[in-house]
C-alpha cells in the first residue's frame, strides 16, 4: 500500500508531523489501537539540566498522548523554565504503581 503524507499545517515542523502521522497511520494499520490495553507515555531528556530522563505519567489515550507530546516539544523548543514548568504537572498527577497488573 502507498503511503501519502498528509498535508502539514502551516508551522507545523516535518519531524513532529511526521511521527504523528506515522504512528497514527502503524496503529490503524494494526487495529492496536483498541483492545489491547496500550498505554502511551512520553521521555524527554532533561540530562543537560537535571542530570536525568523525565516521564509522563502514563495514558491509554492515543489523542491524549499526542496533544502532550506536541506541549511537550514546544516546552522543550522555549528551554529549561518551560520544560520545568511541564515536570512540575508530571510529578502533581497521579501515578499508577508501575508493576501492578
Amino acid at each position: 500500500a502507498e503511503r501519502r503524507e498528509e498535508p502539514r499545517a502551516a508551522g507545523e515542523g516535518s519531524a513532529s508531523a511526521g511521527f504523528e502521522s506515522s504512528l497514527r497511520v502503524a496503529l490503524a494499520e494494526t487495529e492496536m489501537s483498541v483492545g489491547i490495553g496500550l498505554n502511551f507515555q512520553v521521555v524527554i531528556d532533561a540530562r543537560r539540566w537535571v542530570q536525568r530522563m523525565l516521564t509522563s505519567p502514563r495514558m491509554q489515550s492515543v489523542d491524549e498522548y499526542l496533544l502532550l507530546w506536541r506541549r511537550t516539544e514546544d516546552a522543550r523548543s522555549s528551554g529549561w523554565p518551560a520544560l520545568r514548568c511541564l515536570w512540575l504537572e508530571w510529578m502533581q498527577q497521579a501515578r499508577r504503581a508501575r508493576w501492578t497488573i
